[in-house]
């Protein structure tokens, strides 16, 4: 077979109406990569102390990106899921000789944070460095925020159910947040980052003698896998006899290779059943058309 110029330039079409297409993909949290580390400096009269904690974050996040390779001009983040690995973030205080002053705990369990997509801003353009803020998410949270501080003999205690905020007696409500990333690609492979460093100081209402400086600072990194959606084609070779591209499969997957001279009516050319890695597709067919456009579609 002896592909002409027409036979290119209908690939190369396919091709270029493609890429302006947003690619939705997955993207997994490095566990690794992925910690935060925490500090609060907890106060009651002039005593203060400090303690520490860390953890890991576990998650995965959808997100629409547009061209879905690099450079990207915007970005969608749709959905949300990530948890601490430490069950248990735990701050512990002792004021004056053996805590003779006071005591203070704190603690958060089972800290979860969902975003859907019913609760997300609109999609973000990215600049020339890969940085965006999605504005406007409203995120869902569960786990349990509770203290217990003793002043002088004095005990109070406050729980909070993050999943269920209108039990709080202090009237805790979630507020939007904006999403602060960076896209970077590896290759062909988008890598999302996330940094943190804030400061925040606390205070109790009940217990006007204690202030609270919290620090949170670390970062959260994942990397996409293309989510299932129409395969991109390469050009594999533009020499004559037999002329063939190539395109990556997902495991478990079958795909149709169909083949038109005119966009409107397809025929099959051969299945695929898909490894995993790229394959490729060869036309041996005789050259009596006068121009060919080719398509996969993924059939199961």
């Amino acid at each position: 077979m002896y592909p002409n110029f027409s036979i290119i330039l209908g690939i190369l079409w396919l091709l270029l109406s493609e890429q302006v297409h947003a690619g939705k993909w997955l993207f997994k949290t490095d566990k690794i990569r992925s910690k935060i580390d925490m500090t609060l400096t907890g106060t009651i009269n002039d005593s203060s102390q400090t303690d520490r904690a860390s953890t890991r974050i576990l998650g995965t996040m959808i997100a629409e990106i547009t061209p879905d390779t690099s450079p990207t001009e915007t970005i969608h983040v749709t959905n949300f899921d990530a948890r601490t690995t430490n069950k248990n973030i735990r701050f512990d205080f002792e004021f004056g000789p053996f805590g003779i002053i006071g005591t203070a705990k704190f603690y958060v369990k089972n800290l979860r944070i969902i975003l859907d997509p019913s609760n997300v801003g609109e999609a973000t353009e990215v600049d020339v460095n890969g940085n965006f803020i999605q504005e406007g998410n409203l995120g869902t949270f569960s786990g349990i925020a509770a203290n217990d501080i003793t002043f002088l003999g004095a005990n109070q205690k406050n729980e909070i159910d993050l999943a269920n905020p209108d039990n709080d007696p202090d009237g805790f409500q979630p507020e939007p947040f904006n999403i602060d990333g960076k896209l970077t690609w590896d290759n062909d492979v988008p890598i999302l980052q996330f940094d943190f460093d804030f400061e925040e100081i606390i205070t109790d209402e009940g217990n006007e003698d204690f202030t609270g400086f919290f620090t949170f600072k670390g970062k959260v990194v994942a990397r996409g896998e293309r989510m299932t959606g129409p395969p991109q084609i390469n050009i594999a070779n533009k020499t004559p006899a037999p002329f063939n591209f190539s395109f990556k499969t997902v495991e478990g997957s079958t795909y149709e290779v169909q083949a038109s001279g005119d966009l409107n009516k397809w025929s099959p050319l051969q299945n695929i059943n898909g490894t995993g890695n790229e394959v490729k597709v060869f036309d041996s067919r005789k050259a009596i058309f006068q121009r060919q456009f080719y398509r996969v579609k993924m059939i199961e």
